[in-house]
């Protein structure tokens, strides 16, 4: 990454993004727990552990991009 620890590099886009909904999915073969705490407390939306399948991928990619339901409260 160019000495930009992936912690840094989520919050760099989060920062630089004009859409404050911007997904961040990391993909890693570093599957401790700590660094799939440290991705998500920097701000991504999914950790997903390599290998994957393609259609692990594929369906986390749609959740993130489907629109979601709100139930607003009675």
């Amino acid at each position: 990454l160019g000495g930009v620890g992936p912690s840094e590099l989520i919050a760099s886009v989060r920062k630089a993004s004009r859409n404050p909904d911007i997904r961040i999915m990391v993909t890693s073969r570093q599957i401790q727990k700590a660094n799939i705490q440290n991705s998500i407390r920097a701000g991504a939306n999914d950790f997903v552990a390599e290998p994957y399948e393609p259609e692990q991928l594929h369906s986390r990619i749609l959740y993130h991009l489907t629109p979601k339901k709100v139930i607003e409260p009675m």
